[in-house]
């Protein structure tokens, strides 16, 4: 690249370059403001400099944008401009830029108070994807610009989210499409380390315009994008989990073009607007209903883009072209086939560019849409539109604590500091790897609520929220309590070992540990000191000794188990599996007290709990891993079963710093099935309900096995709906899913094997869209 001085700022780039060299782009500063206009159209940058492709982000403080722009160079660069008052003012920050190439279709997001933008970058035949990261909510700091991916096939279109890990950290995802290639990858990684290849797909590049549109928070972190598929125009959408990383969540397979779509989510809702040739169409998951397919939302427009927010409560906002001019609809995450009539996002003809999309900000207190329109110059420049008047904004809570409740449960108080909410939402998420939810809501002016269902023995963390019909306010600070055990909890007696089959000097058992361990603690692998003998084969043990594992809920009697670390030294190479290898596996085997019988089958925990090991990568463990010729950036965990290696259940998590893999089931380490029960679906009859049913299983009472018959009408004309059929025990919990699906229109039967399960009285519940019915069922061996 070259990096001739003919401009001042290209001098500050050569200093910039020698310092950061693999950092080739310049970040210019400034605080001046742009032009601003009164009515109900303003100007965000409104120059000479043909600016385009705004997109625009919210945090419920601040209002970003970053736009395209090209002015006396030929080269386009970005401009990053802030908003502090919901967009009635625009100020200039930053202007990122390459002395010989040009950045395009930027893309940003805002995690807490860090800004994050993508864009891609030409230059000659080299081309390469960025990412930008400033703390600074207002950046005025300098920020962070990292190089994610360089290389000479054409990478377009990239797009970002951010997901904390289990430690908070901030991981950066990045999507992007590769049209040499016609692969579409996403880069994950910190923005101080290594970004990995967390997917890719070949796909086909679609007729018309690529779009690539994302969508995070409330377990709801989802690509979507269009490709063509299969000689097909399609939308495709990926979603993520810890579990099975990025994965394709849902593919539209109908005959009919489909282009730009955009996606939104609100708790468990989530839903895509994209264009056919002759309408705007959505789709999505919503509570209640279930999958919603290809709506129409309205015909004869163009660029559609979706947000769904809090405020107010649960709005839906779909932004789209028509006539050369903008407009909207609104509606519900409630009712998400009611929609308002259209309105004009401004009142002047100003008719937006048709090559650029639109984008639109998802806080609603202060948010709106930025587009580019044609100027009578020729040119193109960005405005910014209102969606709807500021509300006031509700104070906050403030000074939240817990502390134990009597005779149980925790006591939460807080401040109020507002004269207008309608109440408060009490938010709680239990600290090891739970999920933020609202378990309870009180009215307006109380500022105490008692948490009678919190578990012994658990640590929780409680924030707090006013709301009103404007929406909800900041978050109160976080409270943290730890429950004491509320009865003697359970105990696993174990014994560790390292078992070394197939070494020189015959196979060797070492006994590690001797003890009992209690539910939710760490417990850490000892050192070793293998005899002189025993140096060489001892070697895996040291690799991962100093690391720890833990035990989710062990259910209700007191257990007996053997862990074993397996390691075929004699071929210096573990065994293969589905292209991975492995480079240790565990036995486990479960026995209960006091005889140590068996336990028959696979021990499962209970809902939600897991066995879980956790390796720090530290320089034995990389030193062994590389011996054996593995990446230790992407090692699996498999257990074994009679027909090879399989991963069901067991859920990896490689990260930088360490290897972590949990299962949700042991049995010789994954020796046997999955569960409790066995379940065997029988086809539905061709006979077709008036209404939803659920009808007594039969037998009653049973021993073990019972079948449970459910009815499904055509609802709302829909083909099918979501159907879940989970089992509860007496206290709540569940512990079995028998069905969890879609299923079309028909009578449907389920036989359920409770042969692992003590007596005693069970309740079966059917969730089918909107219908929910429970019925109790009794267990008589």
């Amino acid at each position: 690249m070259s990096k001739k001085p003919l401009l001042i700022w290209a001098l500050f780039y050569f200093l910039f370059i020698e310092v950061h060299s693999q950092i080739p782009v310049e970040i210019v500063e400034s605080v001046g403001n742009n032009f601003f206009s009164e009515d109900s159209l303003i100007s965000i940058s409104a120059t000479s400099a043909d600016e385009r492709a705004p997109f625009i982000i919210s945090s419920r403080d601040f209002l970003y944008s970053i736009i395209e722009f090209k002015d006396t160079t030929e080269f386009t660069r970005l401009r990053i401009f802030v908003s502090t008052n919901g967009g009635k003012k625009w100020n200039y920050r930053k202007t990122l830029a390459v002395s010989q190439g040009s950045l395009s279709n930027p893309q940003a997001f805002v995690y807490k108070s860090g800004f994050y933008a993508t864009f891609q970058m030409e230059a000659g035949s080299k081309h390469a994807i960025y990412v930008y990261e400033n703390d600074d909510p207002e950046l005025k700091e300098t920020g962070v610009i990292k190089e994610i991916i360089e290389s000479e096939d054409r990478l377009e279109h990239p797009s970002l989210l951010v997901i904390p890990d289990r430690d908070a950290t901030p991981i950066i995802h990045i999507a992007y499409f590769d049209f040499t290639r016609l692969t579409f990858s996403i880069s994950s990684g910190e923005i101080n380390g290594e970004f990995f290849e967390a997917f890719t797909h070949s796909f086909g590049y679609p007729d018309g315009f690529l779009r690539i549109d994302r969508v995070a928070g409330s377990g709801r972190n989802m690509f979507v994008f269009n490709a063509k598929v299969d000689s097909l125009n399609q939308i495709v959408v990926l979603g993520f989990t810890p579990a099975d990383g990025w994965h394709v969540k849902f593919l539209t397979q109908s005959v009919e073009p489909k282009y730009n779509p955009t996606i939104s989510a609100l708790g468990k809702n989530w839903m895509v607007v994209y264009q056919t040739p002759t309408a705007v169409k959505y789709f999505g998951r919503f509570e209640g209903y279930g999958l919603v397919k290809n709506h129409v939302l309205v015909y004869g427009a163009s660029f559609p883009t979706v947000r769904m927010t809090d405020s107010p409560n649960g709005k839906i906002v779909c932004a789209y072209v028509k006539n050369k001019r903008i407009f909207r609809k609104e509606s519900s995450v409630e009712n998400p086939f009611e929609w308002s009539d259209e309105k004009p996002f401004y009142d002047r003809n100003f008719p937006p560019s048709k090559d650029d999309f639109i984008s639109l900000a998802a806080n609603f207190l202060n948010g709106g849409v930025a587009f580019s329109t044609l100027n009578p110059h020729g040119d193109h420049d960005v405005y910014f539109a209102k969606v709807a008047p500021g509300f006031k904004a509700l104070k906050g809570p403030s000074h939240l604590s817990a502390s134990l409740a009597e005779p149980l449960g925790v006591k939460l108080t807080w401040d109020d500091n507002s004269d207008s909410e309608e109440g408060y939402k009490i938010f709680r998420k239990e600290k090891i790897m739970g999920i933020w939810e609202i378990i309870d809501s009180v009215e307006a002016n109380v500022t105490n609520y008692t948490d009678t269902n919190a578990l012994g023995g658990r640590t929780y963390d409680y924030f707090v929220r006013a709301f009103a019909d404007s929406g909800l306010s900041k978050i109160s600070n976080a409270a943290e309590i730890t429950l004491p055990h509320t009865d003697v909890p359970n105990v696993f007696y174990y014994r560790l070992h390292v078992l070394l089959k197939n070494t020189v000097l015959g196979d060797i058992r070492v006994p590690i540990k001797e003890g009992s361990l209690l539910e939710h603690q760490k417990y850490f692998l000892p050192t070793f000191n293998f005899s002189s003998v025993y140096q060489g084969v001892g070697t895996p043990y040291k690799a991962i000794s100093k690391s720890y594992f833990s035990i989710g809920d062990i259910g209700d009697e007191d257990l007996f188990f053997d862990m074993f670390l397996v390691y075929d030294y004699n071929s210096n190479e573990p065994p293969q599996a589905f292209n991975e290898k492995l480079f240790f596996y565990f036995i486990v085997k479960v026995f209960k007290l006091p005889n140590f019988t068996p336990v028959d089958e696979s021990y499962v925990f209970r809902e939600g709990e897991f066995f879980t090991f956790h390796i720090e990568k530290e320089d034995s463990f990389l030193t062994h891993v590389r011996k054996l010729r593995l990446n230790p950036d992407s090692l699996k965990v498999f257990y074994i079963t009679d027909k090879g290696f399989d991963s069901t259940g067991v859920f990896t998590i490689n990260r930088k710093d360490f290897l972590e893999f949990r299962a949700t089931h042991f049995s010789k380490f994954g020796g046997g099935r999955r569960g409790i029960t066995s379940v065997t679906e029988v086809e539905k009859t061709d006979e077709l309900p008036e209404k939803f049913g659920l009808n007594q299983n039969y037998p009653n009472p049973f021993n073990p096995t019972t079948t449970i018959s459910y009815s499904i009408p055509n609802c709302r004309g829909e083909q099918s709906v979501n159907v879940t059929l989970n089992i509860y025990n007496t206290l709540g919990q569940k512990i079995a899913t028998l069905v969890e699906k879609e299923q079309k229109p028909g009578k449907y039967s389920v036989k359920f094997n409770a042969g692992a399960l003590p007596s005693g009285i069970y309740f079966y519940r059917l969730r089918a869209g909107s219908f929910i019915a429970t019925k109790k069922m009794i267990l008589l061996k």
